[in-house]
């Protein structure tokens, strides 16, 4: 069984290109692939979340792009959260 772990993954449908051929590829590569979803999902047309430093969040999409790509598992430990 192979595992591939990515790191902190936060995306917008402006960045989507990220998920190219060689990425599909190497995330199809392994039997399971985790990464960490470093911002919280919100719907559009809702505002972020009122805290301190950036606010940064990811669409309700993103998640159909993932499982795409070949992203099997997400974990939620970062301090983007809140």
């Amino acid at each position: 069984m192979k595992l591939l772990f990515a790191g902190d993954l936060c995306v917008s449908m402006q960045n989507a290109p990220w998920l190219g051929e060689s990425i599909r590829n190497l995330f199809s590569s392994a039997h399971i692939v985790c990464a960490n979803f470093e911002a919280p999902m919100i719907q559009l047309g809702t505002g972020a979340a009122r805290k301190a430093g950036p606010s940064i969040h990811q669409t309700d999409q993103v998640l159909g792009l993932l499982e795409k790509c070949g992203i099997t598992h997400l974990t939620l430990a970062n301090n983007h959260i809140m």
